[in-house]
């Protein structure tokens, strides 16, 4: 049981690898072009840069605990797969005026 409970309430180690460096520390102006093919994708996320800064960094971050190894070719195969298809609105996204 005390196993159990420590590992409910202890974080999850991550190493600090080159891709979970290059996710968390991407510059919030490089990150305005994912932006724009997330809206595409339907995600609603305001113009703002920091906006755009979480909202990529979140997308790449979910893609990459899914997968560590494939997850750029997965998050690539979700803008190319979905470019076509129109998206509903994402759960949790922001919607403007609500």
């Amino acid at each position: 049981m005390q196993e159990l409970r420590e590992l409910i309430i202890s974080p999850t180690p991550l190493p600090l690898d080159d891709d979970l460096r290059y996710i968390l520390g991407r510059a919030n102006f490089s990150c305005m072009s994912i932006a724009q093919g997330l809206r595409l994708l339907g995600y609603q996320i305001p113009e703002k840069s920091e906006d755009e800064q979480a909202a990529a960094i979140h997308w790449m971050l979910s893609h990459y605990l899914r997968d560590p190894v494939n997850w750029r070719s997965n998050a690539s195969d979700e803008f190319q797969c979905g470019a076509d298809v129109e998206a509903p609105i994402r759960p949790g996204s922001h919607q403007p005026g609500v």
